[in-house]
Formats: structure tokens, sequence, C-alpha cells
């Protein structure tokens, strides 16, 4: 869906960290115009983040991630909002969900470029709790902003759920805008939830994550609404499918959790 676009991209680099040669072999022989990168002997989290801060070189770079698709006009309408606010930080979309192996037959064009400004980091922390989500994949952002971009120490802070941090970190203070139509097919797939002890996160991860939003509302009052209609729903989610089991034995009942840290 990169290659369906419109209008660009110019460059198309693929950073590969898996763990056999199918991704490498694929680009050789059928996509000879797109850039590989061999990133497998980094085997530590965030690898081919670290690689992008290094391979950034455009004014605005293009995250997708491998399993994900874009609608055909995405990039199209993209760069009106570029041509239409020349400083701004970063460009999100709406997500339209699909499960498993079940990819669309038909992936859509989307109507156009209304899209929502926001203008401050804490707009865009509690975007996330009222807006209709977005996340890292097909994000489009300024690529020295990736330069600085703190994935390690975000990483190590929140673990597997540190994507909304790292993006408002990312963007600083704005502004960027999403837009309203969904522009992006998100995989949704059993793998990539954690649920064990190796790769779920611990339970100080998952109260570190809930405190940073709530820093924002400390910040700004006429947000704690938006934060205590959503927090309940979103944190029972990340409790289900992203806390290590061993955590689940200590924390029995996520709402009684929650009050006890302060949380609500």
């Amino acid at each position: 869906t990169l290659l369906w676009q419109e209008d660009g991209p110019w460059d198309i680099w693929v950073l590969d960290n898996s763990t056999n040669d199918e991704t490498k072999n694929i680009i050789g022989k059928f996509f000879p115009q797109v850039h590989y990168i061999d990133n497998r002997v980094d085997r530590k989290p965030m690898a081919n983040l670290r690689k992008l801060r290094e391979f950034a070189q455009t004014p605005y770079s293009l995250t997708l991630h491998d399993d994900d698709l874009l609608a055909p006009n995405y990039l199209k309408n993209a760069l009106k909002i570029l041509n239409t606010y020349p400083n701004i930080n970063g460009i999100f979309a709406k997500l339209k969900l699909f499960h498993g192996n079940r990819f669309p037959f038909t992936v859509k064009y989307s109507n156009g470029t209304k899209h929502w400004l926001i203008n401050t980091k804490p707009e865009f922390a509690l975007s996330f709790w009222d807006l209709p989500s977005c996340t890292w994949t097909g994000s489009i952002i300024k690529s020295d902003l990736y330069k600085n971009m703190p994935a390690e120490e975000l990483y190590k802070f929140f673990g597997r759920i540190h994507d909304w941090p790292m993006l408002i970190e990312t963007v600083g203070e704005c502004p960027i805008c999403i837009f309203t139509d969904s522009y992006v097919y998100y995989r949704i797939h059993g793998a990539s939830d954690t649920r064990d002890n190796n790769t779920g996160i611990s339970l100080n991860q998952f109260k570190n994550w809930v405190n940073y939003y709530k820093k924002f509302v400390n910040e700004n009052p006429k947000l704690q609404k938006v934060y205590n209609k959503y927090i309940y729903d979103r944190c029972c989610i990340v409790y289900k499918y992203h806390l290590a089991n061993k955590e689940k034995q200590k924390c029995k009942n996520i709402e009684e959790f929650l009050k006890q840290e302060n949380l609500l």
C-alpha cells in the first residue's frame, strides 16, 4: 500500500530485524525499487526505531508497521496538510481495525483532509483517550524529531505500552493534526499481545503509564472529565492484554488497584 500511493513516497526503506531471510529475499526478488536494511544483528527491543533515527533524512518521515495498510490517497492528502501547516510536527490518522490474517480485499479511499488540529502537548496526550485512537503506524513526523526520540528510556519505563508516550514526547509541543477519516488499516493479532512473564509489563510499568497521563490532567483541570471518562476502560484493556501473568497474581482487581494507587 506504500507503492500504491497516489503521491509519493519518494524513498521506501525496509528495516528488517526478523530472524530469517524471508523479507530480504522478497524485497530482492519483487521490489528492487525498495531499499532494504538488514538490521538483524540488533536483537534488542527498539532495534528498528534506533535504525530509523539514522535513515530519516527527508524533512518528514512516515513509519508503517509491516502488517498494517494505508488508504491509497493518504500521502496525497497528508501533503495538503503539510502545505497548509508548513511547521507542523506530525500527522496522524484514525484507524480501521482488522483481525488476524483477514486482510481487507479492498483498501478504500478516504475522504478529504478534514482533521483535528492539536496545539499543545497535554491536549495531544489526552486525545488518545478522547478522540478515535491514532498510533505510531502511519504517522508522519518531522525527521529531525526522530533524532532525539527517547525510545530506549521510555521502553524501560513503560515496557511494551510505551507507544503513546513515545509519540507524545517525540512531537513535543505540537502542533499536530489527526485526520478524522480512517486512513490506516491496523492489524490486531494474538502474537502481538504479551500475557506472559517474559514480555508482559510489570505493575510498576503499568502505574508509570497511568501516572504519565494523569500529570497532564493535573496541569489542566478541564481535562479531568475526559480522563475520568476513559481511563478505566483503557486500563482494563492494558491489564488484560499486556500485564505479565505473574503480575496479575499480585493484582486481582484492576479497579481496586487504580483506587489504591490514586489513579482514578
